[in-house]
């Protein structure tokens, strides 16, 4: 079952938490307001592991992690869930399954920044910036890229998360993604999407959220 929640803190203030949330051995990184509360993991990407809304009292992400086994390999794909990035290139990417080194920006009751950052033996360094606010229902992200080779380079973008309707995934439910070749359907299963559309509908068969 979902575990949960783990933040304590004085309402209308943002905290953050570094702990092991998941038991993984790993330290997590942890965003909470009064809306909601954000996981990041240092491991497996530095994706997004929970996104947990306070007042339905659900995840919005399919998690399967650390259910299943960490792979060490990026080209040895596995199924966590959560959010992750595909970068720079190439069917996983690179930076889905590395560690991701984090640094607070700003900590204050009104406003937490976190920065995260996975650099790349060709030379690309990939960084995302996580801001939020007190009250507020906006999780902001900023992505920059440097390239800090002598040579230019180029590479491609794209987040990938595993959406879970109503806090969990099964059969009963429905996820539409803008498909290559046939346009929207309802399939639980993946498909390849277009980067640059970024649209996914998704619907929980048990309570028709």
């Amino acid at each position: 079952s979902r575990r949960e929640p783990i933040m304590i803190f004085k309402s209308g203030d943002v905290v953050h938490v570094s702990a092991d949330v998941d038991d993984d051995g790993e330290t997590d990184e942890v965003m909470g307001n009064d809306v909601m509360e954000a996981v990041w993991s240092r491991v497996i990407g530095g994706r997004l592991m929970d996104l947990y809304l306070r007042q339905t009292r659900r995840s919005q992400l399919f998690m399967a992690y650390p259910d299943v086994v960490r792979t060490y390999w990026a080209w040895d794909w596995a199924e966590y869930g959560g959010a992750n990035d595909w970068f720079p290139r190439g069917w996983p990417g690179l930076v889905w399954n590395n560690d991701w080194n984090y640094k607070v920006l700003e900590s204050s009751a009104g406003a937490l920044r976190l920065s995260a950052e996975t650099r790349l033996e060709e030379k690309l360094i990939l960084r995302r910036e996580m801001v939020l606010r007190a009250k507020s229902d906006l999780l902001e992200l900023n992505y920059t890229v440097e390239n800090a080779g002598p040579k230019p380079n180029s590479f491609v973008w794209c987040g990938h998360p595993d959406v879970a309707p109503g806090g969990s995934a099964g059969p009963e439910d429905l996820v539409a993604s803008d498909t290559w070749s046939m346009g929207f359907r309802a399939d639980l299963s993946k498909d390849q999407v277009r980067p640059a559309t970024g649209q996914a509908i998704a619907r929980d068969g048990k309570t028709g959220e």
